[in-house]
């Protein structure tokens, strides 16, 4: 399977620091307030939710929850350095030495919005069942969300995708005082993600302008272009008189996937073709 391959498969993990009775029928139950034809299908290893309401052909979507586990821990340094959202990712991480594994496997064809508001509702569902899970690791972006963030957050059910499971990430160039920004995480939904290669503005207002550009790709089903131009920044904020290009490439830093490369104008650094 390629890396392209692996990151269209949503994976995340329900992080526990201890371990917990089994709660999928009450789970399944939550579910059933949302989609009105589901099945529940129960094997050795996992519990399979069939979400007949979003049915494509002959397809049925299929979120795999797995039984809780005991394992070590198999997050690497750097991508527990690219966990903004939480403070001591690293001390949650230790602490949970159990989880519940959860990947779907739906038809790839199945509307990215279905799809997004699908894993969600999933997501949303076992964290207000599971009263003890401690946080959640969404494996396709390296994002860490503790269970109170999800639960307590205000993002609409067309935001909850990028706000919980997207990743923005920094990387900063030696020597050079170039930065990299890009994220993880859209590939899953067949989106692209984006990438920022440039130097002296403050990272923190790339941030903001990546996930502006993100839900505005998702609302509008990627409408954007090679050679078209977006809202660019000045003095700190979005400004339309701004414009910066955008050209779909290969990413630069892995895994592997499609991105919109954001040419920052005065601010961009790196070569461009």
């Amino acid at each position: 399977m390629s890396e392209l391959d692996n990151l269209r498969i949503f994976r995340a993990r329900f992080l526990f620091e201890n371990n917990v009775p089994d709660h999928t029928d009450d789970v399944f139950d939550e579910l059933n307030k949302i989609y009105k034809n589901i099945n529940l299908n129960t094997s050795e290893n996992e519990y399979e939710i069939n979400i007949e309401d979003l049915k494509y052909g002959d397809e049925i979507p299929k979120l795999h929850i797995g039984k809780i586990i005991s394992e070590t821990n198999d997050i690497d340094e750097i991508t527990l350095g690219q966990m903004w959202d939480v403070k001591n990712p690293k001390d949650i991480i230790e602490k949970c030495k159990y989880s519940i594994s959860f990947y779907d496997s739906t038809p790839i064809e199945t509307d990215y919005t279905d799809r997004a508001g699908m894993l969600m509702d999933l997501i949303e569902s076992m964290l207000k069942i599971y009263s003890e899970c401690r946080a959640v690791y969404f494996e396709n972006s390296g994002k860490l969300l503790q269970r109170e963030q999800i639960l307590n957050s205000n993002s609409k059910r067309e935001e909850r995708y990028i706000s919980y499971s997207v990743n923005v990430r920094y990387f900063s160039i030696p020597d050079t005082g170039e930065m990299i920004i890009d994220t993880l995480g859209m590939s899953t939904l067949l989106l692209p993600d984006l990438q920022y290669h440039f130097k002296v503005m403050n990272p923190n207002y790339v941030f903001s302008h990546a996930y502006n550009l993100l839900q505005y790709i998702y609302n509008n089903r990627n409408s954007i272009h090679t050679g078209e131009t977006v809202d660019g920044i000045l003095d700190y904020y979005i400004d339309k008189n701004v414009q910066w290009e955008c050209r779909f490439e290969d990413s630069l830093l892995k895994p592997l996937r499609p991105v919109i490369d954001v040419n920052m104008g005065d601010y961009a650094a790196g070569k461009r073709q």
